[in-house]
């Protein structure tokens, strides 16, 4: 399954800023998340936090800045699990670890198609360590940007799995 949001907007002193959430009646194992985006030129730490309760308030993205779940392959089941982005901060919960980190180069606009930098996070191949699951509706991963400020359009995508309980 896949799901991206182009063009968010991240809110002032950006906490979380995009989220794939788990479910109740499927296990759900995340593959990998991309990162890149455009702006005033800037390296923008990005944080990987797993909760292990939902996020709640802030203002969630709309238009094609929300990422919503598709399937990858048509005869697969409809996604269950769920996605969104926020362009006002979430109250982020006590309850989370960081699990990853990089630092990602926005470009500046002005420089256009020509460069393209992009931050991947890829779990796929996990060799020595264990997969990030997700189990029922108040766990989730999400893109966290530590508080900095970055003037920018940015583009996240998810990948993930799916089983039964």
């Amino acid at each position: 399954y896949g799901a991206t949001g182009v063009g968010i907007v991240p809110a002032a002193a950006a906490t979380d800023i995009a989220c794939l959430t788990g479910v109740a009646t499927r296990v759900v194992r995340l593959q990998s998340i991309r990162i890149s985006g455009s702006g005033t030129a800037i390296s923008v730490p990005a944080l990987i936090t797993k909760h292990t309760t939902a996020n709640t308030g802030g203002t969630a993205a709309t238009g094609l800045a929300l990422p919503v779940p598709f399937r990858l392959d048509s005869t697969s089941a409809a996604p269950a699990a769920t996605t969104t982005a926020y362009t006002a901060n979430p109250t982020v919960t006590a309850g989370y670890g960081i699990l990853d980190n990089g630092n990602l180069g926005v470009v500046a606009t002005t420089v256009g198609a020509a460069v393209q930098p992009y931050l991947l996070f890829d779990y796929s191949s996990r060799n020595y360590s264990q997969a990030i699951i997700l189990r029922g509706v108040a766990q989730e991963v999400c893109v966290n940007l530590n508080g900095t400020t970055p003037t920018a359009l940015l583009n996240v995508s998810f990948k993930w799995t799916e089983a039964a309980q």
